[in-house]
């Protein structure tokens, strides 16, 4: 008998000041899409969360979705100077 491996759904998610990648992130057994394990990590500093573009250098600010401590997503409002 052969086994299926199960796919694993994967999304990039870009650097909204360059467009290129920034983190990915993998859907968990809930289907849940979190940051994936060997992607960027993110930072933390007084003015909160952040990843740093390994693209363009840009302090690309995170904020955690409600309700959710390992569920990320980039903030609408980016400082891309």
């Amino acid at each position: 008998m052969v086994r299926m491996a199960k796919a694993i759904n994967h999304q990039v998610v870009p650097c909204p000041c360059c467009k290129k990648p920034l983190f990915r992130t993998v859907a968990n057994e809930d289907s849940v899409n979190e940051m994936a394990v060997g992607t960027s990590h993110f930072e933390l500093d007084q003015n909160g969360p952040f990843m740093k573009c390994q693209h363009c250098s840009s302090r690309i600010v995170l904020e955690s979705l409600p309700g959710s401590k390992s569920q990320w997503r980039t903030a609408d409002h980016q400082d891309c100077t």
